[in-house]
């Protein structure tokens, strides 16, 4: 889904030649697609979103090229001007990680849910992005991005996806050391309801990595 923002020149990743502008709220609306979270409220376009879930991420030193990533000017200077290729690529990928890190976290929010048909409330929202403004996540996601080699050094666009993918992963390990299953409560009323639910993370993990919704892991026998 990124890779169609990214090139790779004379084996260095680097943002294709289109503004950070258009390319960022491109992204969340296809990233909000592919995440196919159940929005019956519509909360997911909510106008300022977007811009919540790059400020909660970002830090104070980053907000004036955060606000001309996300707003056209014809009056202002461009910052971007300012910067290289290599800094251009390093926070459009900051950017679009901020994005995945945020619908990752929401969509964890959906599932295990006793109601089989969760949808987002406007509370899930705001819950979600004072977690990533608080928390530790969000440096870890940024300085991953940051100390990339493949901007440097990136053989293939593919390297792009995995880079955000691997930021995001690193993020949610800060975010709960033990776990997701270990960060969300999870209330079971009756065996059954327990078995349901431990094949539908069976189902999910496969069998080399069962999970259990307490957090447990639980090894195969031979």
């Amino acid at each position: 889904m990124a890779l169609e923002y990214f090139s790779v020149d004379t084996g260095h990743a680097r943002k294709v030649h289109v503004d950070i502008r258009d390319i960022v709220p491109n992204f969340f609306a296809k990233a909000v697609t592919v995440f196919n979270m159940r929005d019956k409220e519509a909360v997911l376009t909510t106008p300022d979103l977007l811009e919540r879930i790059l400020r909660a991420t970002f830090g104070a030193d980053q907000r004036p090229l955060l606000d001309e990533s996300l707003h056209h000017s014809s009056i202002e200077p461009s910052i971007m001007l300012g910067l290289s290729p290599h800094e251009r690529t390093v926070l459009l990928t900051q950017a679009l990680a901020s994005v995945v890190m945020f619908l990752d976290k929401l969509a964890d929010t959906q599932w295990p849910q006793r109601n089989p048909f969760p949808t987002l409330t406007a509370y899930a929202i705001e819950r979600e992005i004072q977690e990533i403004t608080a928390g530790r996540a969000k440096r870890e996601l940024l300085d991953t991005v940051e100390s990339s080699p493949i901007f440097s050094s990136c053989p293939i666009k593919q390297a792009v996806a995995d880079l955000i993918a691997s930021a995001v992963a690193s993020a949610d390990k800060i975010a709960s050391p033990h776990g997701r299953g270990a960060a969300r409560a999870i209330l079971v009323v009756d065996d059954s309801e327990l078995q349901e639910m431990s094949l539908s993370f069976v189902n999910d993990k496969g069998p080399d990595d069962m999970v259990l919704p307490c957090g447990l892991t639980i090894l195969p026998l031979n």
